[in-house]
């Protein structure tokens, strides 16, 4: 067997194809990695619970200009980060946010590979793009805010986590009902 059917074999069984195809693992962003455990010890001093939401804020050690505001989401019983979300002030021209927007894209696309516009089309969100590793995604575009203008967004996240998300949450709900009577 040649050399090059066995790297290519070693490839598809390991899944280093997304990192020599297309681009970098996504990890995470703003000094947190996704599936990381969100010890409140570690960062009690830079995190706060936004009024509500379920996502919790938080300041980066090195901020990136077109943000201002920085939250994280976690699975509520073994507390792992599953999605990493930043937030610009807000634009008052969708043309301004949308330009920012593609700048971001170009910086983005050069560590982790091309981007591909969203299969759906969520109402008030512009140049909603994906850029996917695995289970793993980046997910930015411009969104309006009714009565307030525009925010360009960038939410990194894990399909996998967030599905552990949901099953923690469904499990605390349950536990959280009075089954007496039913």
């Amino acid at each position: 067997m040649s050399r090059s059917l066995i790297a290519i074999g070693l490839i598809l069984i390991f899944g280093w194809h997304d990192r020599l195809i297309a681009g970098e693992r996504i990890v995470g962003a703003f000094g947190l990695q996704l599936g990381q455990k969100s010890d409140a010890e570690s960062l009690k001093t830079r995190t706060q619970k936004r009024p509500g939401s379920k996502f919790i804020r938080f300041e980066p050690a090195n901020p990136v200009r077109y943000f201002n505001e920085y939250v994280f989401g976690e699975t509520p019983i073994s507390k792992r980060i599953s999605t990493i979300i930043a937030m610009s002030p807000y634009y008052e021209s969708l043309e301004k946010c949308k330009e920012d927007n593609r700048g971001l894209l170009l910086v983005l696309e050069r560590k982790y590979g091309a981007s591909t516009k969203a299969k759906t089309v969520s109402v008030g969100v512009w140049n909603n793009r994906y850029i996917f590793r695995g289970r793993r995604y980046i997910h930015t575009g411009c969104q309006i805010e009714m009565g307030k203008g525009y925010i360009l967004y960038v939410q990194y996240a894990d399909g996998h986590l967030n599905d552990i998300r949901e099953k923690e949450q469904a499990k605390m709900d349950a536990n959280s009902v009075n089954s007496k009577g039913l």
